[in-house]
């Protein structure tokens, strides 16, 4: 039977760049396919020792204590011991605190040994391995043997899953970083005569992405430039006041983030893509405009940094899906006859 076990991923789920801690886990995760899918593994030492290597990596505290357990043996008063208990069929009598405790390796040993000790046994009483009663000693080796096999199986199984799901994570990854990069190099081309080099900034992401927290301020006060950048091309500054929505609005050279609202509601959209691009502008307004960026964590700028060039690349794409229509969205320059 399948164990759905709920894996934590680290920073699987962050949909940030590949880093070299990334690329070793997808290695050791390989590694750890090809070893478990071979027949030639005499002993589960060197797969747990992998596995527990793919767990720091990817920072899964949780997997990695079980991995312990089958490598050093189980803990009667640990919570998640018991937990891995029940995971990998190990009770024998659970009410009376009765199981195999034992690592896998050593469970592993008996089971060799039992197998010779079956051998004999069956040497011993000239008969095959299993009687016509069923009740010989043969036969209790060979229950004894069943019982101890199950559990490596579960285990094997239990690594070889978490590996699988490890290389499927990685990929989404890889996936979601590559629409990111594309998005990122559409915006740093359309804002390239701007006089900052937007390129800096990418660099300094992969260093976010390690976690480094000076990084993470200049990336978020990047992000806020690169949407005052967007702002000065797409609805600059002129002077005039902006009515939107019947109310006229003085929209200064400072103030990017209505002036990018203006030019969102002058596009000929639906509503609804209205509303969801406003929200967008609003929340990422909101975490790079404070005052003090220190409760802003390298994971936080991670996602801001993806979001904020996704929600540009999304604005330089809008006229492509009408012309721009003024009179009809509710945001025009206020003139002296209006």
């Amino acid at each position: 039977m399948r164990l759905d076990l709920q894996w934590q991923y680290g920073l699987f789920q962050d949909g940030s760049a590949v880093s070299a801690r990334d690329k070793t886990a997808v290695q050791l995760a390989r590694e750890l396919l090809a070893d478990l899918e071979s027949c030639d593994h005499r002993s589960s030492r060197p797969v747990l020792l992998k596995a527990a290597r793919l767990a720091r990596l990817r920072q899964l505290i949780k997997v990695e204590r079980w991995i312990d357990f089958e490598l050093r043996g189980y803990v009667e008063t640990d919570s998640l011991a018991r937990e891995f208990m029940e995971h990998t069929r190990r009770w024998i009598d659970k009410k009376n605190n009765v199981g195999w405790w034992d690592a896998l390796p050593v469970i592993e040993q008996r089971i060799g040994a039992l197998k010779i000790q079956l051998h004999a046994s069956s040497r011993r009483d000239n008969q095959p391995p299993a009687s016509a009663n069923g009740n010989s000693e043969s036969d209790r080796l060979i229950e004894l043997i069943a019982r101890l096999s199950r559990i490596e199986c579960i285990v094997y199984s239990l690594v070889h899953e978490f590996a699988e799901d490890t290389l499927r994570k990685c990929a989404d990854v890889e996936t979601n970083h590559q629409i990111v990069n594309d998005q990122r190099h559409i915006v740093n081309s359309w804002l390239a005569d701007d006089e900052r080099n937007w390129n800096e900034l990418s660099a300094r992401f992969e260093q976010v992405y390690m976690g480094d927290i000076d990084a993470t301020q200049v990336i978020v006060a990047g992000c806020s430039e690169l949407l005052e950048a967007a702002a000065n091309k797409l609805y600059p500054a002129d002077g005039e006041p902006t009515r939107i929505n019947g109310t006229p609005v003085e929209l200064e050279a400072s103030r990017f983030g209505p002036r990018l609202y203006a030019y969102i509601l002058s596009r000929p959209s639906a509503a609804g893509r209205h509303r969801r691009l406003k929200h967008t502008l609003f929340d990422l307004m909101d975490r790079l405009t404070l005052v003090s960026h220190g409760d802003i964590t390298p994971n936080e700028a991670t996602f801001l940094y993806m979001t904020t060039y996704l929600f540009l690349s999304e604005l330089h794409y809008l006229d492509r899906d009408g012309e721009t229509n003024r009179a009809l969205s509710g945001v025009h320059r206020v003139t002296a006859s209006s």
